[in-house]
């Protein structure tokens, strides 16, 4: 399947409280949207159920990797879709370059361990 047949519709519920419109400079993680989009996938269905709604917390399920052992990344594209069609990334070279930074980060720790099993032809623990 191509990528550009695979855009689910987009469903919009629209919030019934906005935000006041903030003036001046916009900064950098100061200010957030009214809404947020959400869209689920499955290796069955591809992408689908995208929605648009009022910004509000969402769930991430306790095994998620990112809670265990904090190896996750969150860059947010941006996607719009020209007059003829096409579809586009917004500044994709910034998303980049951001993502390298963060994973050149020295920010992993470690901690020296010290195992030694009893039986020395068990090398892990039970």
């Amino acid at each position: 399947m191509n990528n550009l047949e695979s855009i689910p519709t987009v469903t919009t519920v629209t919030t019934t409280t906005p935000k006041t419109k903030p003036t001046g400079d916009l900064g950098f993680g100061v200010y957030f949207s009214d809404h947020i989009f959400e869209c689920d996938y499955s290796r069955e269905s591809g992408w689908h159920s995208a929605q648009v709604s009022p910004y509000h917390d969402f769930h991430l399920d306790p095994s998620a990797s990112a809670l265990h052992y904090g190896q996750a990344i969150f860059e947010g594209m941006k996607v719009f879709r020209q007059m003829d069609g096409t579809i586009v990334l917004f500044r994709p070279q910034f998303n980049s370059s951001r993502t390298s930074t963060i994973l050149a980060r020295p920010n992993a720790t470690t901690a020296a361990l010290s195992f030694r099993p009893k039986d020395p032809r068990r090398r892990h623990p039970p």
